[in-house]
This record gives C-alpha cells, structure tokens and sequence, in this order.
C-alpha cells in the first residue's frame, strides 16, 4: 500500500511539475501581443467574427428542435415558412462571416510574413559578430523563423481556437441546462470521463496518427539563412537596410500550405468516433425515458443531442488548442531569446554623428591591444599588440592559421571591440566613429570570395546607392580583372548574370571581382584578408598580380594577411603573428 501511494505521489508531483513548467510560459503572451503590434486592430476584428460564428453554429441546433416539433405536431405546420427563413437568414449571415474571418486571417498572414518578419531580419541583421559566436547565423536564422512560425500559430490559431470553443461550450452549455437540468447533469458526469476515454485510446496511436500539419508560412517569406562569410560580407559593407529591402520585395506573396493527415489520422478519428457515439447512445436513451414521460419534447431531444455534440466538441477543442498555445510559447520563448540580446556595437545607432571626410586619411594606431572571444574568455587571440600604421603604407601580417591574423583585422575594422586597449584611426578613437560611416571608408576582402545572385555590375556596386560618376573600368583594370570586359566570353558585359547558365569563374577570377567591388568605394583603407588562401595553384599569377598593383597604390592604407612571405613581398612593412604576438617586424622598403 505505501509502495502504490508513493508511486501515485511521484506521478503527480511529475504531472505538476510539467504543468507549472508549461503555464510558466502565458508570460509570454503580451510579448506575443507586442510583438504582433503591426496587425492588432485585423486580429480583433478577425477574433470578433470567430466568435460570432461560433455562436451562429450553436443556433443550429434550435431549428432541427423546431423541425422536429412540427413533425410531432406540437407546433403548427404554418411555422414552416417562419423556420426556414430565419435557417436562411442565420445561414447567410454564417456564410459571410465565415468569409470575413479567412479574409482578415489571411491578412494578418500577410502582415506577419511581410512587416513583422522583416522587423525580426532588421533585428538579426543588427547584432554584432559576438552574438553570431554565440548563436552561429543558420542557427538564429532558424531560431526565428521557428519563433515566428510558432507566433503565427499562436496569433491565427491557437488563441482563437482556444477562447472561441470555450465561450461555445458555455453557451451550448446554457442551452443544454434550459433544454433539460436533469440530462445537463448527467453530460457533466460523463464529458471527463468520455474525453479521457478518447484521449486515453488516441495516445497510444498519436505518434503515428498525428495530423501532420505545417506550422510555418511558405519558403519564400522565411528569414533566409546565410554563412558566416555572408555575415562578414554585409557587416563590413554596412548593406543591413539593403538585405532588408531585398527581403521584403521576396516576401509579396505568402500562402500556408493545406494540412497533410497523416494514413493513421483516419483510423484515429473513426477510433473516437466510436467511443462518442457509445456515451450518446445512451444518452440519447435516457432522454427518450424522459420524452415518453412528457418532460421534453422530441424536438427538445434532438436539439439536446446536438447540443451534447457541440458541448464535447468544444470542450475537446478548447483543451487540444490550449495544449498547442503552451507549446507554441515554448518555441516562441527562444525567439525572444534572440531578440532580448543587446549588441554591444550598434549598426545606424550611433549617438556620435559620421565625421567629416577629411577627419579619417588612413593612419592606424594600436596601443597595446588584447582580445578574446566572448566564448573564451580566457584565451587571449591578440596580446599587446601595438604598431603605428602610417597614411599610404601598405601592412602586411603573415603567420599560421590561429596566428589572430583575421582577428586582428576584423578588429582594426570594429567587427568586434578590443578587450583591452586602444585602437585609433585618423588619431581619432575608433570607438567614436559612427559604425556604418567607419565601414564606408575602409575596403574589405575576405579569405573566401563571396559573391551575391545577380550580374557582375550587382556585385561590383554592392552596398553603394549611386553608380553615378564611376570609371568603373578604372577599378577594374587596378584589380587585374579585365576579363570582365572581354565581350568574347560575356557578350552582355557586365549586365552577365554571375550565377547564369555556362558562366563558370575560377577562384582566382571571384576574388579578383572582389577586390573591385572594395576598390569601386574608394575607401581610405583597404583590407585583404588572406586573399589567396582558397586559391587554385593555376590561377595565382593573375591574382597575385592584382594584390601586388592594389599593394603599390599610393593613395590609400593597404593591411594585407598571409600565410607565406611570397603573397606580401611587395608590402612596406611584414610583421609576423604567431599566437596574437607581433613576434617580429620588419621595413622591406620606404614608401615613396
């Protein structure tokens, strides 16, 4: 006895503990509620016609009572004509209230995926890199576009699939209590213990005979994913508010896929079909000992069945909806983990106004810098480090993989701030300058060549917002890539679609269109970031040739990070990195 009774304590304490965890979450709602701010006033409207419909579909039982009492003879037959108008009239109404529900529905839908979705892309796109060291870009991409399918769930299901049956259930409820108390009773009795029965059966097969239904809007309104590449390519062009309005001339059209059931869903619904029609058989019994003792009528009867449908129904609803809403708010809670997280260094959010132009002419001075990555707080990539980079030297930092060749670059460029240190650009603190105007004025090429859908010209005007006034075949010669003007091999030029059927361009030819998209911005400073690290052997001549030209250009500051002395030969000055230690600098010549 005492082995059952602690067995019974454990099952509930458990039970109560998966209950409280999952109640913990309705927090969430006016989160939800706030964060859907852009279609509240649709929702209301749309939750008003639901309920309304509600109600209407609950009146239906009152004609089949009154048909039911003419053929009885309890009411007369010129009652017919009054009926069947009034049928007509609630059906009509039902009708459309049902269409201005899906109508608003579907715009709330629209909404979502269009303004709200493109609020949580600007959001995403607006975290500093030390956030994507925490959540790596695919995994906070999918972290919200799960979250929002889940609020969308919540918003267009979930919440009205819960209130509408509840306040259903009442009113049927009353209707059943002024039909008959003593048959209202008795579904009270058996509803727990008829949902149970269903519930019980259903669970056993639930894994297998789920409706299986797709919970989030069509591919083409999801957040898109990108690589850290990706992310390094937008951050250091300042092209956040590009990529957002790029997603959200994708994001026009937006349809949720029809549920899919699942072969055993059928099985299932025939299974608690059975278990229902038993309890209302004898129900149904019992009402006919009252019809024959004159207590109902038989119109009464058949409006009581009804109503007892309608009643577990709703019941049913309520309770599988409000398990959904908990769990939906589960998913969400992870998107408003992403969302809580406050960026250190902020994007378009500068308190300090972008200087003027001739405040930044390309010096660099690093004054005992250290860093470590917020994950590994104890592990130092850079350790004081200082050097003074001077206008129009070219810098070159060669050294081993995990040397800190890339950290330090992505430093010198406010991807991330030091850990300790100062870091000033044109004598003025890096820290002061405004995020976007910095990166306006510095060139960056990464390690792997990143290019965007599009034509060489999109790729080359990447981030700029006028193409006015460009010698663009002047960069274009500076970066060894006049092979993007033989007509021969693109006869549409520069309008050629990069990613186009037959165009194949080697690794040597990408990085090449790279260095001309960062010189095209004439910026004050120009960073390569191992250019030749994913290069061809075939193929590193041309793009040697380009970095030793980009290398001699004297009006600008080149940083340029290798591996091998070769790459950087032609540099002013080589220091070499070996555990984020400058471990020796050298001057290879003068800069005339």
């Amino acid at each position: 006895m005492d082995d059952s009774t602690t067995e019974l304590k454990k099952k509930y304490e458990t039970y109560r503990s998966k209950v409280a965890r999952r109640l913990k979450f309705l927090k969430l709602l006016p989160r939800v509620i706030e964060l859907i701010r852009p279609c509240i006033v649709t929702l209301s409207f749309a939750y008003f016609f639901k309920i309304l419909t509600m109600g209407l579909n609950v009146r239906k039982a009152k004609y089949v009572a009154g048909l039911g009492d003419i053929a009885q003879g309890n009411r007369s037959f010129f009652d017919l004509k009054d009926l069947l108008v009034d049928l007509v009239v609630c059906f009509a109404i039902f009708k459309a209230l049902n269409h201005a529900y899906a109508y608003l529905n579907g715009r709330i839908i629209k909404t979502l995926n269009k303004e709200v979705k493109a609020s949580l892309y600007e959001n995403v796109l607006e975290k500093d890199m030390e956030f994507f060291d925490k959540y790596k870009p695919i995994q906070a991409v999918d972290t919200i576009n799960q979250g929002i399918g889940a609020v969308q769930m919540i918003i267009t299901s979930r919440i009205s699939g819960t209130i509408s049956p509840f306040l259903k259930a009442i009113g049927t409820l009353t209707l059943m209590s002024s039909t008959s108390r003593q048959m209202t009773a008795i579904v009270l009795i058996l509803t727990p213990i008829l949902i149970y029965a269903q519930n019980h059966k259903y669970k056993k097969r639930s894994k297998k005979g789920k409706e299986q239904v797709v919970e989030v809007a069509a591919k083409e309104t999801e957040i898109p994913a990108f690589s850290k590449q990706l992310l390094l390519l937008v951050k250091s062009f300042s092209t956040e508010q590009q990529e957002l309005q790029h997603f959200i001339e994708k994001a026009q059209h937006c349809v949720l896929p029809a549920p899919k059931p699942n072969k055993n869903f059928w099985k299932v619904k025939v299974l608690k079909s059975m278990i229902f029609r038993v309890f209302q058989i004898a129900l149904t019994s019992y009402g006919a000992l009252l019809m024959f003792g004159e207590k109902i009528s038989f119109g009464d009867l058949l409006a009581f069945n009804l109503y007892f449908t309608e009643f577990v129904n709703s019941i049913t609803s309520t309770l599988t909806n409000f398990k959904a809403l908990l769990k939906s708010l589960v998913q969400s809670d992870q998107l408003f983990k992403v969302l809580e997280y406050d960026p250190k260094i902020k994007v378009h959010r500068s308190s300090r106004k972008a200087p003027e132009e001739k405040a930044i002419r390309g010096s660099m001075t690093l004054r005992r810098i250290d860093f470590a990555y917020p994950m590994k707080p104890d592990v130092k990539v850079i350790d004081g480090v200082s050097l003074d980079i001077k206008v129009g030297e070219s810098v070159a930092f060669i050294g081993p993989d995990n040397s800190g060749k890339s950290t330090l670059v992505h430093l010198l460029m406010r991807l991330y701030d030091v850990t300790d240190g100062k870091i000033f650009v044109g004598g003025e603190n890096i820290k002061n300058y405004d995020v976007k105007w910095l990166h306006d004025n510095i060139g960056y090429v990464s390690e792997e060549p990143m290019l965007i859908d599009g034509t060489f010209e999109d790729n080359l005007l990447y981030g700029l917002k006028s193409d006015e006034s460009l010698d663009m075949n002047k960069y274009i010669m500076q970066a060894n890539a006049g092979f993007l003007l033989d007509k021969r091999r693109f006869p549409k030029g520069l309008e050629t679609q990069i990613h186009g059927k037959g165009i194949e361009l080697s690794v040597s030819e990408k990085q090449r269109i790279c260095i001309v998209r960062a010189l095209i911005r004439d910026p004050k400073i120009l960073i390569l970031d191992e250019p030749t690290k994913k290069l061809e052997s075939e193929d590193s001549g041309e793009l040697q040739k380009a970095i030793d030209d980009v290398v001699n250009l004297k009006d600008k500051t080149v940083i340029v990070t290798a591996k091998t002395f070769e790459t950087v030969a032609n540099c002013v000055k080589v220091y070499s990195l070996g555990e984020g230690r400058i471990l020796e600098g050298k001057s290879l010549r003068t800069n005339e």
